[in-house]
């Protein structure tokens, strides 16, 4: 170990940060996909539809095209 503290334990601990969130990032996700599951609902449809829900959009030219519109207040 470095007789450096201050410089070796944030090297050694800085991708945790990183770890943490995709951790609950990924915990999250499944869960949404659980639910789901159990609610027999298309996973896709649910997070989407709770998100898109707060935005102004509307469809493009293609299927999986979506134009969201932003206020430029």
């Amino acid at each position: 170990m470095p007789h450096d503290a201050n410089v070796f334990i944030p090297a050694s601990y800085s991708g945790l940060v990183n770890v943490v969130i995709s951790v609950a990032v990924t915990r999250a996700m499944l869960t949404l996909r659980n639910l789901a599951a159990r609610l027999h609902v298309d996973p896709g449809w649910l997070l989407n539809h709770s998100e898109l829900s707060r935005v102004r959009h509307r469809q493009g030219l293609h299927d999986s095209e979506l134009l969201v519109e932003v206020d430029s207040d």
